[in-house]
C-alpha cells in the first residue's frame, strides 16, 4: 500500500479522519506508524497529500490530513474484456486501476463457462475491493467504473457503437494483422478475448461495430498478462 485512501466517512471533520480494522491493522503491523509519523494519503474521489498521525491505539488510528495535490492523469485506455476465471479477476481489476484504466467492462463469451458468472468476486463490494487495491499501490483516487454484460450479441449490436464514438477501437487478436507501431491512438477502447480467444462470430460482431483487429506480439499470452502488455505498446510506456 503506497497511499492510504480514505472514504467520506472516515472523516470526523474537514482535516481529521479516523480509520479502524484492516487498514489501522496494516498500517501499524506491516507499514509500522507511531504517533506523528507522516504517510501519503488520498480520499477516494478527490485529492492527494499527507497525514500526520494523531493518536495510534491498537486497532485505530486518528489521521490530521492535508490533501493538496491532484490524482494522476487517466489512461485514455478503456478496456472491454471476456470474463476472465475467477482466480485472474481481482488481477485484471487490480492492474487495470493501478495503470489508470477508468472504464473496464467483463462481456460474454462462447469461451466463458458460465460458472464463471456466479463467482463472488463479481459482487459489486468485492470488485470496488480490487479497485481500491490498485488505486492505493498507484496513488490514485479515481474509481474506475467495472461493469459486466452477460448478453454479448446486444452488448455489442445496441452499446458498443455508441461508446465507441471518436475513439479507435482495437481488437487484440493473435491472428490479425501487426499492429503498426505509428498507429498508436490518443484514445482507445480495447478489446481482449477470452483463454482459446473470441470465436469467428463474435469477431465478426465486434469488428462491424467499430473495432479493428490487429495483433501485438507473436506470443499467444494469458489474459492477466496480455492486457498491461497491450495497454503498455499502445501508451507507449
Amino acid at each position: 500500500m503506497n497511499t492510504l485512501l480514505l472514504e467520506d466517512e472516515d472523516f470526523t471533520s474537514a482535516q481529521v479522519a479516523v480509520i479502524r480494522g484492516w487498514r489501522a491493522e496494516h498500517m501499524i503491523a506491516t507499514v509500522g506508524v507511531s504517533t506523528g509519523s507522516v504517510i501519503r494519503c488520498g480520499k477516494v474521489g478527490g485529492l492527494l497529500g499527507q497525514a500526520i498521525i494523531r493518536k495510534r491505539s491498537a486497532k485505530q488510528l486518528v489521521l490530521e490530513c492535508t490533501l493538496d495535490s491532484n490524482p494522476p492523469a487517466p489512461s485514455a485506455i478503456e478496456l472491454v474484456c471476456a470474463l476472465p476465471r475467477p482466480k485472474m479477476l481481482r488481477r485484471i481489476v487490480r492492474t487495470s486501476a493501478e495503470l489508470g484504466v477508468k472504464r473496464l467492462v467483463f462481456i460474454n463469451s462462447f469461451r466463458v463457462e458460465k460458472s464463471y458468472w456466479q463467482s463472488p468476486m463479481l459482487a459489486p463490494d468485492k470488485l470496488r475491493e480490487f479497485c481500491i487495491e490498485g488505486l492505493q499501490q498507484a496513488g490514485d483516487t479515481v474509481m474506475p467504473e467495472v461493469t459486466v454484460q452477460k448478453r454479448f450479441k446486444p452488448y455489442v449490436e445496441d452499446q458498443l457503437p455508441g461508446i465507441i464514438g471518436s475513439k479507435q477501437a482495437i481488437l487484440g487478436h493473435p491472428r490479425a494483422p501487426a499492429f503498426p507501431p505509428s498507429a498508436a491512438p490518443a484514445a482507445c477502447l480495447l478489446a481482449v478475448g477470452p483463454e482459446g480467444g473470441f470465436i469467428d462470430y463474435e469477431i465478426d460482431a465486434l469488428q462491424s461495430a467499430g473495432f479493428s483487429a490487429y495483433r501485438f506480439s507473436e506470443r499467444v499470452m494469458r489474459c492477466d498478462t496480455v492486457i498491461p502488455f497491450l495497454i503498455a505498446r499502445l501508451t507507449g510506456n
